[in-house]
Parts: C-alpha cells; sequence; structure tokens
C-alpha cells in the first residue's frame, strides 16, 4: 500500500472561469511553489454561470502561464477536436508549439465535447455521442500523425 501511495500524483484543476487570465498564470505558479507537478486549465468556449463569470482563450492562458514557470505541466482540461470549435490540424500545431517551446511540459486533454460548449459550432445541432466518439478517434488519430 505505501508503495502505490507513493506513486500517487495529486494534480490542480486551474479552471478558467471565474477570474481575468493574470491571476490564472499567477495560479500556475503558485500551484508550482506548492509542489504540485501537473495541473490544468478548462477549455470552454461559454461561462459555466450566467453572473460574474467568463471564458478565457484556454490556448493563450497556457502558454503565457507556461512561460511564466519553470517545471509545471500543464495543458487542457479538455479540448474537442470534433472539428466543430477546433479542427484536428489546429490543436496538433498548437500542440506542437508549445510542446517544442516548453519540452516535456504541456499536456494534450481532449475529449468529445460538451452541448453548452459545442452547440454553437454546430448550428444548433448536438451530435449524438457515438458521432462525437468516431470524430473524436479520428482527431487524434491525425493529431498523432501531425504532432
Amino acid at each position: 500500500m505505501q508503495d502505490e501511495l507513493e506513486e500517487l500524483e495529486i494534480q490542480l484543476d486551474i479552471g478558467e472561469n471565474w477570474y481575468d487570465p493574470p491571476r490564472f498564470v499567477e495560479a500556475l505558479a503558485y500551484a508550482e511553489e506548492l509542489g504540485f507537478r501537473t495541473a490544468w486549465f478548462g477549455d470552454h468556449f461559454m461561462p459555466w454561470f450566467h453572473s460574474g463569470d467568463r471564458s478565457q482563450f484556454v490556448w493563450s492562458m497556457m502558454g503565457a502561464a507556461l512561460e511564466r514557470t519553470k517545471k509545471i505541466r500543464t495543458g487542457p482540461l479538455v479540448t474537442p477536436p470534433i472539428g466543430a470549435r477546433y479542427h484536428p490540424a489546429i490543436v496538433a500545431q498548437a500542440s506542437a508549439t508549445l510542446d517544442n517551446l516548453f519540452p516535456g511540459r504541456f499536456l494534450l486533454g481532449v475529449g468529445s465535447g460538451e452541448a453548452l460548449n459545442e452547440r454553437p459550432f454546430w448550428n444548433g445541432r448536438w451530435p449524438a455521442w457515438n458521432e462525437r466518439m468516431e470524430r473524436l478517434t479520428e482527431g487524434i488519430q491525425l493529431i498523432r500523425r501531425l504532432w
């Protein structure tokens, strides 16, 4: 049991909806000071709440946060490379750029999306789960080829 606990890594979800971008960059720096090795930024187009909430462009914030820190790893939690809001080729290019700028410190988290954030890009239609999973699988394959 002790060996298993020694391998356990607690990671942090920085979010991105409640404060302005400079504060989130500082949050990652503070997480690094506290000893976290990995922290994630949420990737949302729409805020989760209607009052006092905002949605920053996570890819800009990750670059600034990685520049501000020295060791901590970060990435989007999660980006949907299913062709609506993000084309897989753009995700591959952005990921490769951050990975080249900050070797070993950028992590890519992907998922099939969430209606609140993605529906505006589908003209109000929200694809069924199986269609989103097919698109996600294709997107991951393309990202791997291009990265």
